[in-house]
C-alpha cells in the first residue's frame, strides 16, 4: 500500500460514511476502507525509495518519473550492434530525446543488442557483453520493482535538477551510429560520447 493513501470509509453501496453521516437503521452496518492513488510532488520520495523528478497531469500511461536511489555500481558502455547482413555496425535505432520516451528507447536498444552488445565498431572485433547501459537498467530489480529503464536525454537532464549526480551519465538517446548522448554533470551540460566509452548509469521508472 506504499503508493496508496487512505480515502475514508464506504458502505456496501460505495457511499462515503463519515462522523456526520445520519444512519436511520438500527441494524449492523459493514464498512470498508477506501484507498486512492497517492499523489506526489517533484522532490518527494517515491514507492521505490528514490526521488520523484517529474510529474504530469495526464495518467493515461504514467504520471510520475522516479529515479533509483543510487547509481548502478560501476560504469558501462552504451554498446553497438551489427545488422543481419553484417555490413553496418552501430546502426541508429532512432531513439528519442524527449521526456516520456526513455522506456521505449531502452526496449528498442535491448531488442537490438540483446545479450551481445558489441564492444567496438571495429567489424573485426567480435567481443560482446551483456552488461551495457540499457540492459543493466532493464534487468534491474530495486525497491520491489522491476520496471526500470535508462532515461532519455531530456529525462536525464530533468533528473539532475532533483538528484545529486556527479560525473558522466549515459542517456538512452542515440546521437549517431557510433555515439549517444550523455549528461556531463560536472561540466553542466549534455554532450555526446562514443558508444564504446564507459559512463555511469542511473535507472528510472514511470508509474501512475
Amino acid at each position: 500500500m506504499s503508493d496508496k493513501t487512505f480515502d475514508g470509509w464506504r458502505d456496501g453501496s460505495g457511499t462515503e460514511v463519515t462522523a456526520q453521516t445520519i444512519v436511520t437503521s438500527t441494524s449492523d452496518h459493514s464498512l470498508a476502507a477506501a484507498w486512492k492513488d497517492k499523489t506526489y510532488q517533484v522532490g518527494d520520495i517515491g514507492p521505490a525509495g528514490g526521488h520523484i523528478f517529474y510529474t504530469r497531469s495526464s495518467d493515461d500511461d504514467w504520471m510520475y518519473l522516479e529515479a533509483a536511489p543510487t547509481d548502478l555500481s560501476g560504469t558501462y558502455i552504451f554498446g553497438h550492434f551489427m545488422l543481419d547482413n553484417g555490413i553496418f555496425i552501430g546502426a541508429d535505432p532512432a531513439t528519442s530525446q524527449s521526456i516520456g520516451e526513455g522506456e521505449n528507447n531502452t526496449l528498442s536498444l535491448v531488442a537490438q543488442m540483446g545479450d551481445s552488445a558489441r564492444l567496438t565498431i571495429n567489424m573485426y572485433n567480435n567481443e560482446t557483453t551483456s552488461s551495457y547501459a540499457a540492459k543493466v537498467c532493464d534487468d534491474l530489480v530495486s525497491g520491489g520493482y522491476d520496471d526500470w529503464f535508462l532515461p532519455s536525454r531530456d529525462e536525464l537532464i530533468q533528473l539532475n535538477e532533483v538528484s545529486a549526480l556527479s560525473g558522466e551519465y549515459w542517456s538512452s538517446t542515440d546521437y549517431s551510429a557510433d555515439g549517444a548522448f550523455i549528461l556531463d554533470v560536472d561540466a553542466g551540460h549534455y554532450d555526446t560520447s562514443l558508444r564504446a566509452e564507459k559512463c555511469k548509469v542511473r535507472a528510472v521508472r514511470a508509474f501512475r
